[in-house]
């Protein structure tokens, strides 16, 4: 007889998540929403938490808490949010997700029938499922990649569906530092589509009206907000990490960080950036992107360059691999 291969990753079971431990989630996440004073629409609470039945959520994943803004906007629903696999190999984590027991798990940047079929499974009996079809949060503040399966996914589906973006969400906790930083989250969420209208839409159909509420770019909105982020950490903080290239002699990795100052250790090209997420030049003769997200593309665009000048160009990495008998 053959040994069952040993995993971390748990199947969700199909019923209502546990109403004593939803309680606890929902009084942290209540405080969570006191602490980084996030704001709602009351009128848009009142249509999402005004539907009857299952619904599937699909939002924008902006940072890690967007689960806790999510979760209030859809109270008194208890939900399943399918969650990318990896996460159960995390210790903490992993123990939390055993004891709710209503996650999806989901591998990620691949096709997965089997969370397909928890997903059906799910909303059959009656829980709402939460999707975020970017697979992963933000890594510059704007969207990522997002499948066209999952409007066929939608159509085949259903159920009503809500949407929601959390505004400023990724100024919480930048995917670049270990650091949580209090400001002003904006909550938009909406009644997207009905059960109706997406078994009567084209795939493409329900793409465009889905699309505006899985777009969007959280440094420009907070230009725009004038919102400003504070945290216990410098804002260079974990900078280096994102913003590796030089924009002024082009060396790669040589940045260094302390408080809110970032500095080039080849040319000595320095910049200072602040709550606002506005990156200034420092010093005569330094120059630099304005924001995160400018930055991020003036990256793109050079590794782009390299890679088309290059028939030979490779990426590799030293990994270590074991094997768990």
């Amino acid at each position: 007889m053959k040994n069952k291969e040993k995993t971390c990753i748990v199947q969700p079971a199909y019923k209502q998540p546990n109403f004593f431990l939803y309680g606890i989630l929902w009084l942290v996440i209540v405080f969570a929403n006191r602490i980084f004073g996030v704001k709602y629409d009351r009128a848009q609470l009142k249509a999402i938490r005004a539907i009857k039945g299952p619904a599937l959520i699909v939002a924008s994943h902006h940072g890690p808490l967007d689960f806790a803004f999510l979760t209030y906007a859809m109270y008194p629903k208890r939900l399943s949010i399918v969650t990318a696999a990896n996460i159960y190999y995390k210790k903490g984590v992993q123990r939390l997700l055993k004891t709710i027991k209503s996650a999806i798990p989901k591998k990620q940047f691949t096709t997965d029938y089997s969370s397909v079929k928890s997903i059906r499974k799910m909303l059959d009996a009656g829980v709402s499922v939460v999707v975020y079809p970017e697979a992963r949060y933000s890594l510059d503040g704007r969207q990522g990649r997002v499948s066209d399966s999952i409007y066929k996914l939608i159509k085949w589906l259903k159920v009503p569906v809500v949407t929601l973006k959390c505004n400023m969400s990724y100024q919480v906790r930048p995917r670049y530092v270990n650091d949580f930083r209090k400001g002003r989250v904006i909550v938009e969420t909406a009644v997207a589509l009905s059960a109706e209208e997406c078994a009567a839409l084209t795939s493409d159909e329900i793409k465009a009206r889905l699309q505006p509420w899985l777009t969007y770019n959280d440094l420009a909105y907070q230009q725009q907000a004038k919102q400003c982020f504070k945290g216990k950490k410098g804002y260079a903080e974990g900078l280096p990490d994102l913003l590796y290239k030089c924009p002024k002699c082009g060396a790669e990795f040589a940045h260094k960080a302390r408080g809110n100052y970032m500095e080039c250790a080849v040319c000595g090209n320095t910049v200072e950036i602040d709550g606002y997420n506005v990156i200034r030049p420092v010093g005569k003769g330094s120059v630099c992107p304005s924001r995160i997200d400018y930055w991020y593309d003036y990256q793109y665009n050079e590794l782009k360059k390299e890679i088309i000048s290059n028939e030979d160009y490779s990426l590799a990495h030293k990994v270590k691999m074991s094997v768990s008998s």
